[in-house]
């Protein structure tokens, strides 16, 4: 699956995968849709409701950043890729808002994961809610990520 921008213009400045069988966008507001932030330095000058919708995502959860807008009815905490935060994704974040002009978000998120840690654990993923561990409990790149994160 690609991703595919949806401009600025459009309603809600997010990235969207697309499916590469038909070129359909699939309206599905998923993690995915704010990586642009790791992989463009520039994104949020051309896309500023981007970081509106990561903010409304954080917003709505203890513990950031969901993988899913919390704010859908499809969003569940626990479910794989429909709710759960996960380390790994969030490290990509942090490192995209900082190039992108906005380490008060990249601390926030940085903050979030160094407590889901102490609070849960090596935990594979976390329920953003109320951090409770999920998934398996001794993840090496868990661990990775808060040693990073703790040191930065």
């Amino acid at each position: 699956m690609a991703l595919k921008p949806i401009s600025a213009t459009e309603e809600d400045g997010f990235f969207y995968g697309v499916d590469t069988r038909n070129g359909a966008v699939i309206r599905k507001p998923g993690i995915g849709g704010l990586l642009p932030l790791l992989a463009d330095p520039e994104v949020t000058a051309r896309q500023p409701r981007l970081l509106q919708r990561l903010d409304s995502w954080l917003t709505r959860v203890t513990y950031g950043v969901p993988s899913f807008d919390p704010g859908r009815p499809e969003f569940e905490p626990q479910r794989y890729w429909r709710g759960p935060v996960w380390l790994i994704v969030n490290w990509m974040l942090i490192d995209g808002l900082r190039r992108n002009g906005r380490p008060d978000l990249a601390e926030r998120i940085r903050r979030d994961s160094l407590a889901l840690v102490e609070r849960s654990r090596f935990a594979e993923y976390f329920d953003p809610l109320n951090g409770a561990p999920l998934g398996g409990s001794r993840f090496s790149w868990t661990a990775a990520m808060y040693l990073h994160l703790a040191a930065d």
